[in-house]
């Protein structure tokens, strides 16, 4: 498989790519200025991409809650999503597979007494959410579109406190780990009948 993946320098992006890689597909990471320049019709290179998994992300829009945050993460998560899919379904007679990748805060909110994840964050995320099904019904049935919600994922940016009260919430009693997150993936990857759904990889916590 031929594979356009945006973040794929990020946390969760990076063990995606790696594991793409090392199964023998074909990777472009389209990184943030490329991802810009595409949705404007000025990257080449594509050849037959048959998947695109956009898993993009700008940490800085979740510095504060303000207007242009809100707006910039909207744009990420779901515009560009939008715009990167449909186009790749214009020029790509190949392209079969959408992933989006979304979090567990689109289906349940933040808990602001352990998590400072801003508001702006899990509405974008839930519209991504939505946009995946939106997507699976209009693109069919050339193309599945699915959409991968995770949990929060252990990295050296959580603190041991914030660990401990994170995985309080969660039944399986803990954060997920990079070794949780390509199984997702690879299942939709693997099944030509599953099209608009949420998969939900987070440990039980928006039980």
């Amino acid at each position: 498989m031929n594979m356009l993946l945006t973040g794929g320098t990020g946390l969760i992006g990076s063990v995606i790519k790696t594991e793409l890689e090392r199964q023998g597909h074909g990777v472009i990471n389209l990184a943030r200025g490329k991802m810009e320049l595409f949705i404007k019709g000025k990257f080449d290179g594509l050849g037959n991409v048959d998947t695109f998994i956009h898993c993009a992300r700008d940490r800085k829009y979740l510095e504060s809650a303000s207007r242009e945050n809100w707006v910039g993460e909207y744009i990420v998560d779901v515009v560009a999503a939008y715009e990167i899919s449909m186009m790749l379904n214009e020029l790509c007679p190949s392209l079969k597979n959408i992933i989006l990748i979304s979090s567990a805060y689109g289906i349940r909110p933040a808990n602001p007494k352990i998590s400072n994840s801003p508001i702006h964050y899990g509405v974008a995320k839930a519209a991504q959410i939505h946009l995946a099904k939106e997507l699976a019904v209009r693109l069919a049935p050339k193309v599945r579109a699915n959409c991968i919600s995770y949990g929060g994922v252990e990295s050296d940016r959580n603190t041991e406190e914030f660990k401990q009260q994170y995985s309080k919430n969660v039944p399986l009693g803990r954060m997920a780990t990079t070794n949780d997150l390509f199984h997702a993936v690879e299942y939709i990857l693997n099944n030509d009948y599953i099209t608009g759904q949420n998969l939900v990889v987070d440990g039980g916590m928006t039980i």
